[in-house]
């Protein structure tokens, strides 16, 4: 809500990807925001975390340590801040997909701690140069809103961890069957136990994941990968 709300106002943009690294150089949460409709097709060519145009961006001003990089078949606004002048090539995917004017902003990488970079695609007004002002102003509360998403979702992921590997092998083993489609009959059929048991295991697999169904447990499960690695034993 604060990423389509209070920065719009200062960056006004239809879609915005961002980027952190770590201490290593290593690219390791990318997430995306968007406030308008857009295509499928041009969504992945933006926001995928391998090739994407806003990862590449990313990748681009981390190598040449460009805190700040404009992308538009204009010249930069007059009486904006330093701007890098952007590769031809990415300049062309810019253009090629509609998602100009750009602005990328990179906090630069510091020893020893995480960088992060935000791309704004579509910018509403890139010939007001009060909008790249804001964006580099803005820069440090981006980095640490983007800083807290990603601790939040790796504890997420943490936790879920510990929970699925509490489960018995039995239950990851009906799970991983769930998963597959099978239904409860089925399941009881390969697995040469009854019906009711497969029935039993399922109702204390909801109860450990605290979901109501097959479904959600499936989806919980999957928001982590690697979850089924133990079934195979």
């Amino acid at each position: 809500m604060w990423s389509q709300g209070a920065l719009q106002s200062c960056v006004p943009h239809a879609l915005m990807t961002c980027h952190l690294m770590d201490a290593q150089g290593h690219w390791v949460h990318h997430d995306s925001f968007y406030s308008s409709l857009i295509d499928a097709k041009t969504l992945e060519a933006a926001t995928a975390a391998e090739g994407g145009l806003g990862a590449d961006l990313a990748r681009h001003c981390s190598q040449q340590g460009q805190a700040l990089l404009y992308l538009d078949s204009k010249a930069a606004p007059e009486g904006a801040p330093t701007v890098a002048a952007a590769p031809a090539a990415l300049l062309q995917r810019v253009k090629q997909w509609a998602l100009g004017p750009a602005l990328v902003v990179f906090t630069g990488a510091t020893p020893g701690s995480l960088a992060s970079c935000f791309v704004f695609f579509r910018l509403a007004a890139p010939t007001q140069p009060l909008h790249l002002d804001f964006a580099a102003a803005l820069l440090p509360h981006l980095h640490m809103a983007l800083c807290r998403s990603w601790a939040s979702k790796a504890e997420a992921e943490r936790r879920l961890t510990d929970e699925a590997w509490a489960l018995t092998a039995r239950q990851l083993e009906i799970l991983n069957w769930v998963q597959q489609g099978k239904t409860n009959f089925e399941i009881a059929l390969i697995l040469n136990v009854s019906p009711l048991t497969v029935k039993n295991h399922l109702q204390k697999l909801f109860k450990r994941l605290d979901v109501h169904n097959r479904t959600q447990a499936v989806a919980k499960i999957m928001a982590t990968p690697g979850m089924f690695r133990k079934t195979g034993k």
